[in-house]
């Protein structure tokens, strides 16, 4: 039915999506992620990695969007006709990141140098099984994820490299020490030392061993990606249980909080720049200035995540160092959930067959997402521009992206 596509927009640098905290069965919805060895939901959950885990299917998951005043529309899909879909991708599957290589390779070279009698035989002469070659690279399965959103033509794009080029944000948030206050907290929290110490036990080593938080962090991402790439729980994923990991998960949680999400209004706001673009080809189409009925972005959680919490998906309660377990495994923001692997937002366009109004919804991970203010599934186009009117009218990117005297 679509067939005119604008070219495919890619680049090496998000999204996603409200849910979360009514999420009911975590670990139902493990035999959804395609290519995963069975073994590995046997030992521990695949879904506790952050914006490290695999993408996954969540049509059937039990959701919450927060939205509980969503009402019952007398406009149903049957009476509208699709004009137009606009969507916002995340990479797939990949392999880690040269810091990431780096962090598992100082710990490493850590325990093999030090520790080589006491640590597991399997790690005594293991090397990694990547290198700096394929560095935040896609693997298989992440092209596998990726094939039918089409080829990625352009390297770079401003409208989903935003983060790179708001000089507020970079000196604010990006690199500003102060930002990350709570993730550093939780490193030196009793949660982060009792899973130091399990580490340790698990790894044979004396209770004077020294190891970091950036080290067992650094386990974790082994773990990740061995899950990820080679889909084996054998290795790292050996030496963990789920209270670990989900320790771990929350680290990572903290840090995308405050990095890309409601934790600073800076790292949202200045995804209306793509928001604006987005809704530039919806309206041009109603008006007739543009025939594009497809529009594919791809870029990174630090693009999606950010547009997400704009339009009013995600819980934006503050994530704290100080919670317990208790209020960690219940919290509502979980990037596993928002940002996985090659997760995906769509802005479909439609037009009503009988009263030929135009109407906008969008869908999050295949899922269909009642807008946040709507309340509806399918949202007339004049209340979306009510609903977005001062980032779409008055918000410019230039004016807050400059740097604060």
């Amino acid at each position: 039915m679509i067939g005119r596509f604008l070219a495919v927009t890619s680049i090496l640098a998000g999204f996603l999506l409200v849910v979360t905290s009514g999420f009911d069965d975590r670990n139902a919805a493990v035999v959804e992620i395609n290519g995963v060895n069975a073994a590995v939901a046997n030992v521990i959950s695949p879904l506790s990695f952050g914006t490290m885990t695999m993408y996954w299917d969540q049509r059937n998951a039990a959701l919450d969007f927060a939205q509980s005043n969503t009402r019952v529309s007398n406009i149903q899909a049957s009476d509208l006709d699709l004009l137009q879909i606009q969507q916002v991708s995340r990479h797939g599957s990949r392999f880690p990141t040269d810091n990431t290589m780096e962090e598992i390779t100082n710990l490493l070279d850590k325990l093999q140098t030090n520790y080589s009698s006491v640590i597991p035989h399997w790690l005594r002469n293991y090397s990694l099984p990547y290198n700096m070659s394929v560095a935040g690279v896609l693997s298989s399965t992440g092209f596998e994820e990726l094939a039918e959103y089409g080829k990625r033509t352009r390297i770079s794009d401003p409208l989903l490299r935003f983060y790179d080029i708001c000089d507020r944000y970079l000196s604010e948030v990006k690199h500003n020490p102060n930002a990350s206050a709570e993730l550093k907290a939780y490193g030196r929290s009793s949660q982060m030392n009792e899973s130091i110490a399990y580490l340790k036990s698990r790894l044979n080593l004396p209770k004077s061993a020294i190891l970091t938080a950036t080290d067992t962090r650094a386990a974790f991402a082994a773990c990740a990606f061995d899950i990820m790439v080679y889909g084996t729980p054998t290795q790292w994923c050996s030496i963990m249980d789920q209270a670990f990991l989900n320790r771990l998960d929350y680290a990572e949680d903290l840090e995308a909080f405050y990095e890309q999400g409601a934790g600073f209004k800076i790292n949202y706001e200045m995804a209306a720049v793509l928001l604006q673009d987005i809704y530039t080809y919806m309206k041009n189409f109603t008006t007739g200035n543009t025939t594009i009925v497809g529009n594919l972005r791809f870029g990174h959680a630090e693009t999606t995540i950010p547009l997400m919490t704009l339009l009013g998906y995600g819980d934006r309660t503050k994530l704290l160092s100080s919670w317990t377990d208790e209020q960690v495994d219940s919290r509502g923001f979980r990037t596993s959930v928002l940002s996985p692997t090659a997760s995906n937002i769509d802005f479909r366009l439609y037009q009503g067959k009988t009263d030929k109004k135009y109407y906008v919804s969008v869908w999050i991970q295949e899922v269909e997402a009642p807008l946040p203010g709507c309340g509806s599934l399918y949202c007339e186009l004049s209340k979306v521009e009510k609903l977005w009117g001062y980032y779409l009218n008055d918000y410019k990117f230039k004016t807050a992206c400059k740097k604060q005297r």
